[in-house]
């Protein structure tokens, strides 16, 4: 369950596959309120996307370790140690977050 406390989302898309990992949101635009979770994943891309987006890491306990904030088009993230859980949100999203906050109970 959403922490609703840290993050207000109205929609969660899901990438748990090969391909949807690999797609992630390439070809799509995210929307205000809209999130996407990539898992397992410790690392993202922007390639081929036109836009920035705010990137989340979480650990198996949906703890945020690491935040990318503001991510460029055609930019590689940090590799996050422990990173297990990934949320992509449109950029500016993610302000009110901060390391240490658990986004999912």
């Amino acid at each position: 369950m959403l922490n609703k406390n840290v993050l207000s989302l109205n929609e969660i898309i899901y990438a748990d596959s090969f391909f949807t990992r690999l797609r992630g949101l390439i070809g799509r635009k995210i929307k205000p309120n809209q999130g996407l979770i990539i898992s397992p994943c410790n690392q993202v891309h922007t390639h081929f996307m036109g836009y920035s987006i705010d990137v989340i890491f979480m650990n198996s306990s949906f703890e945020v370790l690491h935040i990318e904030r503001d991510m460029k088009a055609w930019r590689f993230s940090k590799l996050v140690k422990h990173g297990r859980y990934v949320l992509e949100l449109s950029a500016n999203a993610a302000d009110k977050i901060s390391v240490g906050d658990r986004l999912f109970n």
